[in-house]
C-alpha cells in the first residue's frame, strides 16, 4: 500500500510538473497570439507609399510572422534584387527590435521574427528572419 501511494505521489508530481512546463511554454504563445490579434484588428495597414501590412501570424516554436505586400507596380522597386532589398530592410528592422521597449515581449522570450514581402500579384518577393541572437 505504501509503495502504491509513493508511486501515485510521484506520478502526480510528474504530471503536475509537465502541466506547469506546458502552461509556461504556452504562456508566451498566448501573449503572442493576443499581440497578433491586436495588430490584425488594424490590418490591412499602410506602412509607407510602397508597403502594406496585411496581417501577422504566430507559428509554432515562438515564431511571429509579419505578412506584407508591396503595393507598387514600379519596376524600380519590383525589379530590384530581392536579396539586396531584404538586406536593406533587415538592417532597418534590427535596431528597432533592439531598442523599442514595446518589443520587449520578443526580446524577453527569444522569439524569432519572420518578415514576408509579396508582390502586388500575391507572389513572394522576398522573406527574411531575425533570430533572437540577432537582436
Amino acid at each position: 500500500m505504501m509503495k502504491k501511494n509513493k508511486n501515485l505521489v510521484l506520478m502526480l508530481s510528474f504530471i503536475a510538473s509537465m502541466l506547469f512546463i506546458v502552461n509556461c511554454g504556452s504562456g508566451i504563445e498566448a501573449e503572442l497570439k493576443e499581440a497578433s490579434a491586436e495588430i490584425n484588428a488594424q490590418c490591412p495597414m499602410t506602412i509607407d507609399a510602397f508597403t502594406r501590412l496585411d496581417n501577422t501570424e504566430v507559428l509554432p516554436g515562438k515564431i511571429f510572422q509579419y505578412n506584407y505586400t508591396l503595393t507598387t507596380e514600379d519596376k524600380a522597386v519590383l525589379g530590384a534584387d530581392p536579396v539586396k532589398f531584404a538586406s536593406t530592410i533587415k538592417a532597418q528592422v534590427i535596431p528597432t527590435l533592439k531598442n523599442n521597449p514595446a518589443l520587449d515581449i520578443f526580446r524577453d522570450n527569444d522569439v524569432t521574427l519572420v518578415y514576408i514581402y509579396n508582390k502586388p500579384d500575391g507572389t513572394e518577393f522576398f522573406r527574411f528572419e531575425v533570430l533572437p541572437e540577432n537582436y
